[in-house]
């Protein structure tokens, strides 16, 4: 029947309703999903070992409802021998069977794991509450592996106002601001101590969503690919392992290079291992994970003015060495000043979170501009060069170069030494907020303005001389921070009779776009690469390169 109504009284028994006339009442009035102000609404926590507590709560699906009075602690089978995997922990709502219940659905381990499937029909679904990375030896649930979707996958209940997601709007109405920003920054800066400027820093100081100042924190993208690194001695110190992410390293040994699985997922870890040993130190001997951060992305901490912000950095790290205290340090490169802090190493191969607070710099100014301001460095050991002054501390003082890494102990000094770091995040505040996990395309974007690589580019060139072949690239992914430096593995024209092979050095004849400002730099260019063959100037190529880097990266360390 197309048509009901109701509710009637029943007289003799002729007006008779089921549950799901009754519940259907509701429809219209509430929306799927959690209902936020009823207790914990299912929040997850550590509940001990493998364990999670899922807090009081209420929810609303295919019309009927579950409600969890009490904290609700469910368990995890143990780790596969040889994979990791992640479970979901979900609310079930079956109406073939009449009941909703809690429950885990474990997940498949793989060198990949991925989210369990999970039901979805017209009577029966499974709603996620989290996600739980359960990690090769992992023997505690810590926060950072539970992965909450409880307000975004799992949507809160609305009321008979439904409200709109503008969360889409939002980051065009961001994009568009940055914009214009930029468009008038250098203006502004002539009236720095006028009101304009003074409601413009109110306004960077508003919470935004790109939370972390540094790039690719949780060594999740990999734009030259994924390359394990073995036999690694220090050089080049962008060995690929993970993008944006520098290894800088001097007599220390030989390390291996590699991603791993971190305390939560996704993203994972960098794994660096010796395998060959150096049993003592040189004096300039170093090794330390560092990225630089230009002047650009820190202006929110509004360095130099009365309104200057502290930062927070924190990471997870896990070693099996207990030698020492591994050192973080922040090196304010503009103002040649520096803070860091160390820790103790007592847990041996458990992940331990660190967290370090500095002070707001109200003395020390950051120009606009491309050039670095910042560097963070994790220090895993340090010769005499860097050692012997005292520890370094939470006041930011002028830099002295046998602080930078005192405390560390020697881990070189024995093969199968290891030490793992994941989700580093630098942000403006006094204290850590949960890991922020951006989308594929956003951190993609982040790091190609640094370093962008095609496998294989196939484009028309033209030859300007006997030697010279001059390709219009297309398009660049995202404008770069810097003229770029160009390289190849191997490319050649081809005419249908014979090949005009590639060699030396690209490089750039001419820009073909330009960014809003000095640090925001051209969008593509003509670019001449050498030939060993002749070719005819002013005819047509076709042309393909492989390996094709562009490289804007900071590399002076």
């Amino acid at each position: 029947m197309a048509v009901t109504s109701g509710f009637f009284n029943s007289e003799d028994g002729d007006r008779m309703y089921d549950a799901d006339a009754v519940n259907r009442f509701f429809d219209g009035f509430v929306t799927e999903g959690v209902l936020s102000s009823i207790g914990d609404a299912f929040n997850p926590t550590p509940g001990g070992g493998l364990s999670i507590v899922i807090g009081t709560g209420k929810a609303w699906y295919l019309r009927t409802w579950l409600y969890n009075s009490t904290p609700y602690s469910l368990s995890f089978d143990v780790p596969d021998a040889s994979f990791s995997r992640y479970d979901a922990v979900v609310m079930e709502f079956d109406k073939l069977n009449r009941r909703n219940t809690i429950e885990v659905i474990k997940g498949t381990p793989s060198s990949d794991p991925a989210y369990p499937t999970l039901i979805d029909t017209d009577d029966w679904v499974q709603v996620p509450l989290c996600y739980v990375f359960i990690g090769l030896n992992l023997t505690e649930l810590l926060a950072g592996g539970i992965t909450s979707v409880i307000g975004t996958d799992t949507p809160f209940c609305t009321g008979l106002v439904q409200q709109a997601d503008v969360t889409d709007l939002y980051y065009g109405w961001e994009a568009q601001f940055d914009n214009w920003l930029l468009g008038i920054e250098d203006d502004l800066a002539a009236i720095e101590t006028g009101t304009i400027f003074n409601e413009l820093n109110s306004i960077r100081a508003l919470p935004r969503p790109k939370r972390n100042l540094l790039i690719n924190g949780d060594f999740r993208h990999l734009e030259l690919g994924d390359n394990p690194v073995s036999g690694f001695t220090g050089s080049p110190v962008y060995p690929g392992v993970a993008s944006m992410w520098a290894f800088n390293m001097t007599n220390a040994g030989t390390w291996q290079l590699s991603k791993t699985s971190g305390p939560s997922y996704p993203g994972g870890a960098i794994r660096c291992e010796v395998t060959t040993a150096r049993a003592t130190l040189a004096a300039d001997s170093r090794f330390m994970v560092s990225q630089y951060i230009e002047n650009s992305r820190v202006l929110g901490n509004h360095a130099g003015h009365s309104t200057a912000q502290p930062m927070t950095l924190s990471f997870w790290y896990r070693s099996n060495f207990s030698s020492g205290r591994p050192v973080v340090e922040v090196y304010d490169l503009e103002n040649d000043k520096h803070v860091g802090d160390n820790w103790d190493n007592d847990t041996q191969n458990v992940w331990q979170r660190c967290e370090f607070t500095m002070p707001a710099q109200t003395g020390d100014t950051h120009p606009n501009d491309n050039a670095p301001g910042y560097i963070v460095n994790i220090w895993v050991l340090a010769g005499s060069n860097y050692t012997g002054g005292s520890a370094l501390t939470d006041v930011w003082t002028a830099v002295s170069q046998t602080r930078r890494g005192q405390s560390t102990g020697n881990m070189a000094a024995t093969i199968g030494n290891y030490f793992e770091i994941a989700d580093v995040q630098l942000e403006i505040g006094t204290s850590f907020v949960r890991y922020h996990r951006q989308g594929d395309d956003e951190v993609a974007a982040e790091v190609r303005r640094y370093i962008e690589f095609e496998e294989v580019y196939r484009t028309i060139g033209i030859a300007t001389d006997a030697n010279t072949i001059v390709i219009d690239t297309r398009p660049w992914k995202v404008i770069k921070r810097s003229d770029p430096t160009l390289s190849f593995s191997s490319g050649f024209a081809y005419d249908g009779a014979g090949y005009a092979n590639f060699t030396g050095a690209p490089t750039i004849v001419e820009y073909l776009g330009n960014g809003f400002l000095d640090h925001d730099r051209r969008a593509n260019a003509h670019i001449a690469f050498p030939t060993t063959e002749t070719v005819v100037a002013g005819k047509a190529y076709p042309v393909l390169i492989a390996d094709l880097t562009i490289d804007s990266r900071i590399t002076s360390f």
